[in-house]
């Protein structure tokens, strides 16, 4: 089953800005590659994990970072802020949460159909520095629809808000 798989220190390449929509052109052809099809989801809380973060990506610099990295999906249903709270992990470290209202539909599917862990795809983002200056690190985060399905989760129900950019779309076939 694709929701509990692992990737041994597989190696992505980074991907530079080329103006568009780097991170979600880099998504779209691995998920042509794949075979398959992602729904990007909402992060929030980064600013909280700035040095994971950094630590994953590497410094700032000039240009910023667009690095691909695995992530996992993680329930906490003892989290004393909210016990539907989904967690992020990139390479076992806290990246993220994914936002209220998104983990009140992912968390008790995840519970209930694979022991509530998914692993998906993201890339860190931002992370650049110049003489005037600087952008924080972030992440974004995708699952394959196929795993959403799986657990009877519904791309409507989790796709992160159009509102947000112009690139908010389902990636893939």
């Amino acid at each position: 089953m694709r929701l509990l798989r692992r990737r041994h220190h597989q190696s992505y390449p980074r991907f530079a800005d080329t103006g568009a929509d780097a991170p979600a052109l880099a998504i779209e052809a691995i998920a042509h590659d794949r075979g398959l099809s992602y729904v990007e989801l909402d992060v929030v809380g980064e600013a909280n994990y700035q040095a994971a973060l950094e630590a994953l990506a590497g410094p700032t610099d000039e240009d910023g970072k667009h690095q691909l990295v695995d992530v996992t999906l993680r329930c906490e249903p003892l989290n004393p802020y909210d016990t539907n709270a989904v967690r992020v992990e990139a390479m076992g470290q806290l990246v993220g949460y994914i936002p209220r209202p998104t983990a009140a539909v992912l968390s008790p599917a995840m519970q209930s159909a694979c022991g509530g862990i998914v692993e998906g795809l993201g890339i860190i983002v931002g992370g650049w520095s110049g003489p005037e200056d600087e952008g924080h690190y972030g992440i974004r985060c995708w699952l394959a629809r196929k795993d959403l399905e799986r657990i009877h989760v519904y791309c409507d129900e989790v796709r992160r808000p159009v509102a947000r950019s112009t690139s908010r779309r389902t990636v893939g076939r």
